[in-house]
This record gives structure tokens, sequence and C-alpha cells, in this order.
């Protein structure tokens, strides 16, 4: 990750004199910026797997999960059966560019989908419970 030098930015910031932007606070500045948006694409990549887990149909037979029905889901063991099919799918993910992503996200966040613990249901199924309000997209 390569920050704009002060020097780059500076142009600008004359002008917007009202900023009273200097080299630190564009530095501070910037900075804040980039975690903010890593946020909002860290709780987006979340978000997808939510989506994923309840709507996708590419791992699984079992049907859609609307958000509305979530508490019948549960009851009915469909969401475990959703979420079991989904660490089955992360495990052997074949050409699934889906599958691919949520396998890739796993073990860049030190959880192994192939390690045969309940690592993965576990974070799947808290990671969902986390959002009452996903929708498809």
């Amino acid at each position: 990750m390569e920050f704009t030098p002060w020097d780059v930015a500076r142009p600008i910031a004359d002008v917007h004199p009202e900023q009273h932007l200097n080299a630190p606070r564009w530095n501070a500045w910037e900075r804040q910026q980039d975690k903010l948006i890593r946020s909002r694409l860290a709780q987006g990549d979340l978000d997808s797997m939510i989506n994923l887990l309840l709507f996708g149909t590419s791992f699984t037979t079992q049907p859609r999960v609307r958000i509305e029905k979530i508490s019948d889901a549960s009851r009915s063991g469909v969401l475990r059966s959703r979420v079991d099919d989904l660490v089955q799918g992360v495990r052997h993910t074949g050409n699934n560019d889906r599958l691919l992503f949520v396998r890739e996200w796993l073990m860049h966040n030190g959880i192994d989908p192939d390690a045969g613990t309940p690592a993965v249901g576990v974070f799947l199924y808290s990671n969902r419970s986390r959002s009452r309000t996903s929708a498809p997209c």
C-alpha cells in the first residue's frame, strides 16, 4: 500500500485553503480514510458470505432462506444443512469462484477449511447471526 505524498497532494490542498491542510494533517486524514475504506470492504466480504449462505444454489440442494423465514429454517434444520453444505463446498471448491472466495477469505483470516474442525461452520453460522437485514444482491 502506498499513500500519496504531501508534495503530490499539496497543489490540490492549496486550492482549498479553508481546509487548513498541512503534511501531518494530510497524512493522518489519508490513513484514516484508508482504514474506513478497508473496514467497509471487509464488511462487504462478510455480507457476501451471508448472501451466499442464505441464497446460493451452487453448493446445496437446500431451499434458499429468506430473512423473514430464518427462524423457520433454523428450526427445520434447513439453515444447518446449508451451513454444512457450504463447509463442504469450501473444502471442495472446484472452479466455483464464490466458494473459492470464501475459502481464500477463511484461510487469510486463520481458519483452515481442511482442518476437520467445526471452526468453519461456527464462523459461517455466527457471521450469519450478526446480520438480520441481509438481502440478495
